[in-house]
């Protein structure tokens, strides 16, 4: 049994033949995958300072500097890009790892500061703090629950650091749910909240 507030959700488990109370709506715990970033270090020779952050023309005075960005992801691993400035979480329910490279990207282009390409590639806010939620295990593998763990740690965080105020999610269930029924779409739109 866990308990979601963050999705109005609960995990449990009910017995063959159970029938779900009137009023309840019950979802599956489906299995979820993050895609790795295979591929990515040789598109990038091809496209040398083509950063986010240049293509806005984003101000230097406008870093990030006092914001913290949640990264729910695989793990993010401790890189040169991001020194001293990641805070680890793990819900995966698996050892730390980043297998794919897929929750470090993602926090790269978040907040890397160019330091392991000499100030070529330079995340988007640079100057930001990283919460890297680990929700999936090392070969991307998840599922709900576990992302509805890694966004209610998200909310926990946000109550105590007001310098929480980004989420990065780069999952998608394909749920054919309303929103309004969808845990994971009422977790985002309570963290929005």
């Amino acid at each position: 049994l866990a308990v979601y507030d963050v999705a109005d959700a609960m995990l449990v488990t009910l017995p063959a033949g159970q029938d779900v109370p009137a009023g309840v709506v019950a979802v599956a715990d489906v299995a979820l995958h993050v895609t790795g970033a295979a591929g990515l270090q040789a598109a990038a020779a091809d496209v040398k300072g083509a950063t986010y952050r240049a293509t806005i023309a984003a101000p230097a005075d406008l870093a990030g500097a006092g914001v913290t960005v949640a990264v729910v992801d695989t793990v993010v691993s401790d890189v040169a890009d991001l020194p001293s400035r990641v805070t680890h979480v793990n819900v995966s329910g698996g050892a730390a790892g980043d297998g794919l490279g897929h929750g470090t990207f993602m926090a790269g282009l978040v907040a890397g500061d160019g330091t392991s390409s000499s100030g070529t590639y330079v995340g988007v806010a640079p100057a930001a703090r990283i919460l890297d939620v680990q929700v999936a295990t090392a070969d991307g593998t998840t599922s709900l629950s576990r992302v509805l763990a890694g966004l209610q740690a998200v909310s926990d965080a946000a109550r105590a650091d007001s310098s929480v105020r980004v989420v990065s999610l780069a999952l998608s269930t394909g749920s054919p749910l309303p929103p309004s029924a969808d845990p994971l779409s009422r977790a985002l739109d309570r963290l929005w909240a």
